[in-house]
Formats: C-alpha cells, structure tokens, sequence
C-alpha cells in the first residue's frame, strides 16, 4: 500500500470526524441526555446505578435500561417521543412504560444501544476503546451494521441514514484500494460486517443490503481472492442466493466450481 492510500485508510477510521464534530455543536440545544461513559465493572454496581436512577425519574424524562438490566440513561421523554414512533407509541399508549416511564431493551447487543444513545445525544458515535478492549476484533464497519439494526427496530431514522451513509463510505474507500500493494487479508474482518447484516436483515429488499450488494458486484473478482470471502459465499445462503438474483436481473448467469484447497473457480455467462 501507498503511503498516500494508507493516509486516505486512515481518513476514514475518523468516521467523519470533521461532520461529526459539526453535529455536536448542532446538539447543543437538544434536550441533553444524562448519559455516562463506561459500563459498569461488576452487576452489583450495575444494580444499584439503575435502581437509583429509576428511583431519581423527573417527571420528563424517562430511563432506558438495557445489557440485560445492568445499564441505564435517562432521556428527556418529549425529545424521545418526537424521534421515534416506536418510543412514542410506548410512552403514550396503554402500556405500562407510559406510567412507569420506565422503557426496557431487551436483546439488543448492548454496544448498538450505546450508541444508539451516544448519537441521540451527539449526533454521531465513534469506536469506544472499552468496546475495542472488549471485542478486539471488532471494526466500525460493524459497529454501522449494529446502529443500523438498532435504528430499524427503534424506529429512528436519522441513525438508519447515519449508520448506512457512514458504513458504504468506508466500505467503498476500502474497495477503491489496491490491493497489489497489500496482503489482501488484511481486509477480512471488514467482511464480518456483510455477515452481521444479512443475519440481521429481513430480506434483500432492505436499503442497505441493496447498496452493499451492488457494491459488491462491483469488486466481485477482486473480492474473490479473499479466503475469508470464499468462505461467506460458501456459508451464508442468503448471501450467495441475493448474489445469484442480483447477477441475473443484469442478464448475467454466474457459476462457482469449487476446487479443492484452491477455492472456487468463477465464470460469467449471458
């Protein structure tokens, strides 16, 4: 790799720094969200910071407890409500979060959640070292792929836009190298990304499927010499049953012989 394509790598590691940063100032005359850095080190201090915390509930705001009941922030309810229709039908409804202003998550990877608050309260989130500390492996490709998926369920479109406009312009600028210059399996763990939204996803109608699969037609021979990729086409069925689909509505029939030890061997028919 070029000293000047690792720089523009680098760039975009920064997940829009310069934009994010923008936002912040932007969010300044939000409702602001009591939200603190850092899980808890063990459950009973888990424990008793959301039992003081539901115990502390104004009478506008409302406490968002998640990680299986060890964490929790409160939120002003009116800015809550005015964001999410899914936040809003269970805080006016008749359910018993609209008394007890009390909203529990539930099954959601507790990082996705995290940022999912970060970015009501700043208009962005970023790779927080305890969550690199704890998931070594772990890319922001991935952490997109979580806020996108956080952001369908709980309805909040502005960080379904955020989380996929960020993920297809990393992902994109990571493509766009070339690889001649670098041992391509430095890049395997950016496909950990495509794994997490197809099992994620409903079906491939969903936007973002769509942008990333057509992205990747695009690179399909360069990405094929990847192990890691051969892998996924190998393993993820609904991967490689859109990828059949797609190819064909561009009148292009697309065949994959596997050769032992050697991968998969591809041709292209009309």
């Amino acid at each position: 790799m070029t000293p000047d394509e690792f720089a523009a790598l680098l760039d975009t590691l920064h997940v829009g720094l310069d934009e994010g940063l923008k936002m912040r100032n932007e969010a300044r005359n939000r409702p602001q969200v009591n939200h603190s850095y850092g899980f808890p080190q063990n459950r009973a201090q888990a424990v008793h910071r959301v039992r003081t915390a539901v115990k502390n509930i104004g009478a506008y705001n409302v406490a968002i407890v998640y990680d299986n009941g060890q964490s929790v922030e409160m939120m002003n309810r009116e800015f809550l409500c005015s964001t999410s229709r899914y936040f809003a039908n269970a805080l006016n409804g008749p359910f018993k979060e609209a008394s007890t202003h009390i909203v529990r998550l539930r099954h959601d990877f507790p990082w996705a959640i995290y940022a999912m608050l970060d970015f009501l309260k700043n208009g962005c989130y970023y790779m927080y070292p305890l969550l690199c500390k704890q998931y070594p492996r772990i890319t922001i490709l991935d952490l997109h792929v979580h806020g996108y998926i956080v952001a369908d369920k709980y309805e909040l479109s502005a960080l379904a836009e955020y989380s996929a406009k960020h993920y297809l312009r990393i992902a994109a600028d990571t493509l766009a190298l070339n690889w001649l210059f670098d041992d391509p399996n430095n890049y395997d763990n950016s496909l950990n990304s495509v794994v997490l939204l197809w099992r994620n996803t409903v079906s491939r109608q969903d936007a973002l499927r769509k942008e990333v699969l057509e992205m990747i037609k695009t690179c399909f021979i360069k990405l094929m010499r990847l192990k890691s990729f051969q892998f996924l086409l190998h393993n993820l069925s609904d991967f490689i049953h859109d990828l059949y689909e797609s190819f064909g509505e561009d009148g292009l029939q697309i065949r994959m012989l596997a050769r032992k030890h050697k991968g998969y061997r591809v041709s292209f028919a009309a």
